[in-house]
């Protein structure tokens, strides 16, 4: 609920908007509390404010049945650049995608392309997911209708539009392994999970129509009865994906007895999900 709060605060203060605003646009004589920002630097540290506000409340959203706080329609500020593009403070610090932009999972120009964007990204892609299944749960189902909805076709066109898109230096969220946990890329590791995570999530529920939105890889994904069908392949190939990120970049960070126990706590977080996975994984061979 603070997550929620923290987005609905941002509104007033227009963080949640595009700073490109038309001269006659009749937004532009509304009341606002905070000035337009100073300069470009300051116009960048706002846009990422409001980003790190939207991936806090989307995260949070993931492991509940909760709307979000905000429609991604309300939102028209432009995607921030990159964190070396930001901490350079020179250049073009406006982003040009939006979450309205129709490329938006399929391009990443050089100024959007880091781990922390795509995982925007990814995040916008759940929120559509589970958007669809709350409206969908509400009327009649069958296993038949539900493989043939559109609105199915659509996600699972953008989900491998958007693993194929990624940039050849993102790739591999755990680096090649010699710089151990300084290599990882935590947000490029999000972005991939939730991304797979996405199609297990769609199957599961037209096959059992859970009533929460949990982070379906605590779910069976799926059935006996269909093991041989398309719909299964994909599942069993995401959480096979999952699993191997999850256990590379588990061998990559294993903490010493120096490392706080913070990280500690991680690394038994993502052994019971692997587990989890793996039982999924068994359900489906």
């Amino acid at each position: 609920m603070e997550a929620g709060a923290c987005i609905r605060m941002a509104v007033p203060l227009q963080l949640n908007e595009s700073a490109k605003v038309p001269e006659d646009a009749l937004q532009r004589f509304r009341h606002v509390l905070i000035p337009p920002a100073a300069n470009a630097q300051e116009q960048a540290l706002r846009d990422r404010t409001w980003w790190m506000a939207y991936i806090t409340e989307r995260s949070v959203n993931m492991s509940t049945a909760w709307a979000e706080a905000l429609h991604d329609s309300e939102v028209t500020v432009e995607l921030p650049v990159t964190q070396a593009i930001f901490e350079a403070g020179s250049g073009d610090l406006q982003g040009t995608q939006t979450l309205q932009s129709a490329d938006l999972f399929s391009s990443h120009p050089p100024h959007h392309a880091d781990g922390f964007v795509l995982y925007v990204k990814a995040l916008k892609l759940w929120t559509d997911v589970s958007r669809f299944f709350r409206q969908y749960g509400r009327g009649s189902h069958s296993v038949a209708g539900y493989l043939a909805h559109p609105q199915l076709r659509l996600f699972l066109s953008q989900i491998n539009a958007f693993r194929l898109s990624f940039p050849p230096h993102l790739r591999k969220p755990t680096g090649d392994g010699t710089r151990g946990a300084k290599g990882l890329d935590t947000d490029l590791i999000s972005t991939i999970m939730i991304t797979h995570a996405c199609v297990p999530l769609m199957f599961a529920r037209g096959i059992w129509l859970i009533d929460r939105i949990t982070l379906a890889l605590g779910e069976p994904v799926i059935n006996k009865d269909m093991v041989h069908s398309e719909c299964a392949k994909m599942c069993l190939s995401a959480i096979r994906a999952v699993l191997s990120l999850l256990y590379d970049s588990e061998f990559i960070s294993r903490p010493s007895q120096q490392q706080s126990a913070d990280r500690s706590q991680r690394d038994e977080f993502r052994s019971y999900v692997g587990r989890v996975l793996y039982h999924c994984e068994l359900t489906l061979q």
